[in-house]
């Protein structure tokens, strides 16, 4: 059975404008993309996220800057690898979820500042001593590592949600953060 379904023009044109989405601010978006990724990432490695900000200015940072405050745990296997996967996961992300196009932006638009990503990236690879050949095949191993990540468990999950909610908020703290991860994450299955 077909069931007609009608309406006025009055009340199509309201539920239209209802559902209308709000005109896209792109950079605040890759920035709310690229910031989640360094989030999610952490959280995965076993980093303490204590907020993630978009556009709140700050006695010590440029008005407008971004950042993903972190606290590092006793505890970490790798510190070293985990700061590394850290330092890439917001590009990662971008590529992930935007494209390699997006991803090229981003990267293109960092590239001059020195304390951009891609600069401390390098910089926990130089420590590591090596040819540059030597850390650039480090630096696509890891690439690789946080886009499976990203692009197949919950991580990838957990950073849409970051996004979004980034986004719309211009801000997320560590337990929200949090809040979300554990919607996300499957749970443990115990021993």
């Amino acid at each position: 059975m077909i069931e007609k379904l009608s309406a006025s023009r009055e009340e199509a044109e309201d539920f239209v404008e209802a559902e209308r989405v709000a005109p896209i601010d792109k950079d605040r978006w890759l920035l709310a993309v690229h910031e989640a990724g360094h989030a999610a990432v952490a959280v995965s490695q076993g980093f303490v996220v204590k907020e993630v900000v978009l556009d709140r200015s700050s006695s010590n940072r440029t008005p407008g800057e971004s950042w993903t405050e972190l606290s590092e745990p006793d505890d970490l296997e790798d510190p070293d690898e985990a700061h590394l996967l850290v330092a890439i996961a917001g590009y990662a992300n971008v590529g992930v979820r935007l494209g390699a196009d997006a991803e090229g932006a981003n990267k293109a638009a960092d590239r001059d500042e020195p304390d951009s990503d891609l600069h401390r990236a390098y910089a926990r690879l130089r420590s590591r001593g090596g040819t540059e050949a030597e850390m650039t095949e480090e630096f696509v191993k890891a690439d690789c590592r946080v886009r499976d990540l990203l692009g197949n468990t919950w991580v990838g999950a957990a950073a849409n949600e970051v996004a979004d909610y980034l986004y719309r908020h211009g801000s997320i703290a560590g337990a929200g953060l949090r809040n979300i991860v554990d919607r996300t994450r499957p749970p443990v299955e115990p021993d």
